[in-house]
């Protein structure tokens, strides 16, 4: 097996830096230095690229391919060949990468009008008729058939708004639990959501639908501009990543992982893995171990904390400290995370299985640890942080804990045994 570490990344620090105009001679022949270092260091890049190495390679589309949906994903290969091999197996992993990237954007964007493609977009605006779709959204939409989730689209989108604000005067007005008119808004747009009178995905089978909207809700929401009646949202990666992974085994590559930026993983074959498991104790996060996983599988990993990059998509940090997050309650249009840090995988089960598991148990106002008990018997196993314990139910699994300190010791939790490292 190959190692590689998937990190559950760091929260956010947050730092005020003062910028000086002081100096600006010197800056600017600094700033001619960087550029130099910056184009020898593309210069190598290019050469090792070329030379390829055994070991791993992160994948990234062609710069030639349309837009796509790469920034969401990192798309980790492993080559272990001749140089000559390694170049082939590696264009191979990326031609295909590009093509799937692009493709998975097309047909899940509710917001791009895409010539020839039944998107998400497409089916917003064809509504109470019959549509062919591409089998892979028609895959996607039998799998959340029980559930109501994506009927919620135009609460999610308020709360994208939410998390990209970019002050707190501008978040609260998109927050239910600080806007009691937002909160009253959103509940009579979920009062529609819930209703399959109101709203329904009609599954016709041979990959035709009809989305279901009533003569009421149509006019509800050309009057507040609601556009979307449907969208996968935050369950939408799952079945990218299936999706890729299958696609990518399917022409013999076999050797890495793709990792999606709200925490999905899939393996090509048996990886090691790490995830770092965080929780809050006092103010702060503290990351308090290691959860390392040695095979195939596929991962849901969920995080309360802001991090780097795009994943702030899915919080938005308040300046007094609280936090927001895109996950809410379908029943009271709520904001929630119910732990700190949540890893649900399985070695049979794929991303989109594992959102049943995952989802009901972390967007409740408490956890529910007796929910977990029925997982093992589903192949199902997890990961997670209660103050400085971490708890897990897989015995394959190796737990890493760091060193205590004089006022803080470090536990790991198998079962009913507390074992301290």
């Amino acid at each position: 097996m190959r190692d590689h570490r998937i990190k559950l990344r760091d929260p956010i620090p947050v730092e005020r830096i003062e910028v000086s105009h002081k100096n600006i001679g010197p800056r600017v022949v600094a700033f001619w230095i960087l550029v130099v270092i910056a184009v020898v260091a593309i210069a190598l890049g290019i050469y090792f690229w070329l030379r390829t190495e055994k070991g791993w390679q992160v994948v990234e589309p062609r710069s030639s391919a349309k837009t796509n949906c790469s920034n969401e994903f990192r798309f980790y290969y492993y080559v272990n060949g001749k140089s000559s091999d390694n170049r082939a197996e590696l264009r191979a992993a990326q031609d295909k990468y590009t093509e799937l990237t692009v493709t998975m954007y097309e047909l899940f964007s509710p917001y791009d009008d895409i010539s020839d493609v039944r998107n998400v977009y497409y089916i917003n605006r064809n509504l109470n008729e019959p549509i062919y779709i591409d089998s892979v959204l028609y895959k996607a939409f039998e799998k959340v058939s029980s559930s109501r989730f994506i009927y919620g689209a135009p609460v999610q989108a308020f709360y994208e708004s939410l998390c990209s604000s970019r002050d707190d005067t501008a978040a609260s007005l998109y927050d239910p639990a600080r806007n009691s008119e937002a909160k009253a808004f959103y509940e009579k747009i979920l009062a529609f959501a819930n209703d399959e009178n109101h709203v329904n995905i009609e599954l016709l089978g041979d990959n035709k639908i009809i989305l279901h909207v009533s003569e009421e809700y149509v006019a509800y929401a050309k009057e507040n501009e609601i556009k979307n009646f449907i969208d996968f949202s935050y369950y939408k990666n799952a079945f990218i990543i299936d999706h890729m992974v299958e696609e990518l085994n399917s022409i013999g590559l076999t050797s890495g992982l793709i990792v999606s930026y709200d925490g999905y993983t899939r393996t090509l074959s048996e990886q090691n893995c790490i995830f770092d498991i965080y929780s809050k104790l006092g103010n702060s996060y503290h990351q308090i171990s290691q959860a390392k996983l040695s095979k195939s599988f596929s991962a849901i990993a969920l995080h309360s904390y802001a991090t780097s990059g795009i994943d702030g998509a899915l919080h938005y940090v308040y300046k007094d400290g609280t936090t927001a997050h895109a996950y809410f309650d379908m029943n009271d249009a709520m904001s929630k995370c119910a732990n700190d840090c949540f890893v649900v995988y399985s070695s049979s089960k794929n991303c989109a299985d594992l959102i049943d598991f995952a989802y009901p148990v972390w967007v409740a106002d408490t956890f529910d640890k007796s929910a977990l008990a029925a997982y093992g018997a589903e192949d199902v196993y997890y990961a997670y942080a209660e103050e400085t314990t971490t708890h897990y139910s897989d015995s394959a699994l190796t737990v890493e804990l760091p060193k205590d300190t004089e006022d803080r010791a470090y536990y790991a939790t198998l079962d009913s045994t507390v074992a301290k490292s």
